[in-house]
């Protein structure tokens, strides 16, 4: 019995292992490349000093700019920035040396200037004892930047900003102003600007546009778009190819689709065109290899997955169906809310 419980602890053990190797494993595309350049850039122009006599300290820097990514649900966004952050390392200015400081939060859900003060001063180590109004958070977080001084904040689905939930409809495009206001009042603070990785989905950039709202235009230094995979396109079918075989190998078992040229066009299709999500369906593909004790990876684990998460009929996997193209791509981001078992917040 003690035996059987050991083994069983190893196997967990190493599909743990996997899990996490597979998840940390980057996959090069000239979109990777972009964030990453554009948030060392970033970091770097936090160096920028007002007076270079003087030593990198609050009061003596720049303002700074933002970068938003920009790519629909599961496209990858939240990995690339976590990978780029991870990236990053210290830079020189005179005789100090600035390590790398990061600050990672995501707008709630329920939208309010508040509510994401909160969670900036959260990530900043300081919890507020009970809740503030808007004005007063965002001053605590401004005055909070000054101690704790990060290199970098990231905030996550910016398009929540877009619907705050605190006001009426009519007095939603003022809210919005403040918020936005807010975001330039982090990049342009006169103690300690910080630069801003906003990730969100492309509902924001006809917003940005607008003459309203082009102040907080004017300060993003760089936009980069997450573009959906195209069915037929050769570079996306090679991006699926070199995932499929990197993360086999990570998992040190076989895979051989050269004989089924259906599996990357039905990959496709099951994650809704995002790079993103058809990571996490490999991975899942390969976990549940590796659980039933497979040594070659199936495009029978990529439908056990799709069954298992969406509970559909043959006629509805795409991974099976014979009408495949006439299944619903979103099925599965329907499925994506539902606890437990499935797609990582990693690849969003």
């Amino acid at each position: 019995m003690a035996e059987t419980q050991s083994r069983a602890t190893t196997h967990q053990n190493r599909i743990d292992y996997v899990r996490d190797r597979m998840h940390n494993r980057l996959i090069s595309t000239a979109e990777a490349s972009a964030v990453s350049e554009a948030v060392v850039e970033r970091f770097r122009s936090t160096t920028s000093l007002r007076d270079p006599s003087r030593p990198f300290a609050v009061g003596n820097r720049n303002a700074c700019r933002a970068v938003l990514v920009i790519g629909a649900y599961r496209s990858g966004k939240t990995f690339l920035v976590e990978r780029a952050f991870r990236g990053l390392e210290k830079l020189t200015v005179g005789n100090q040396v600035i390590s790398p400081k990061t600050v990672d939060v995501r707008a709630p859900s329920h939208f309010d200037m508040a509510g994401l003060g909160r969670s900036l001063l959260q990530a900043m180590e300081l919890a507020p004892a009970r809740p503030l109004p808007p004005a007063q958070t965002m001053e605590r977080v401004q005055r909070r930047l000054q101690l704790f001084q990060p290199s970098l904040i990231r905030i996550d689905e910016f398009q929540r900003t877009l619907y705050p939930t605190s006001v009426g409809l009519k007095r939603r495009d003022d809210e919005r102003r403040h918020c936005w206001g807010h975001i330039q009042g982090i990049l342009e603070d006169s103690a300690w600007p910080t630069p801003v990785i906003l990730t969100g989905t492309p509902e924001i950039l006809p917003v940005l546009e607008t003459r309203e709202m082009g102040f907080l235009r004017d300060r993003i230094a760089t936009t980069i778009h997450l573009r959906p995979m195209v069915t037929g396109a050769t570079e996306d079918i090679h991006f699926l190819e070199d995932a499929v075989e990197l993360f086999a190998e990570v998992a040190e078992i076989g895979c051989s689709f050269s004989a089924d040229e259906q599996l990357h066009p039905r990959l496709m299709l099951a994650s809704n065109f995002a790079k993103g999500l058809a990571c996490e369906i490999i991975h899942e593909a390969i976990l549940i290899a590796l659980r039933s004790g497979d040594r070659v990876l199936e495009r029978e684990h990529f439908a056990r997955f799709y069954a298992k998460k969406t509970g559909a009929a043959a006629a509805a996997n795409p991974f099976v169906a014979h009408e495949w193209h006439r299944v619903d791509p979103t099925r599965l981001l329907a499925e994506d809310v539902a606890p437990g078992f499935g797609i990582s917040e990693k690849h969003r």
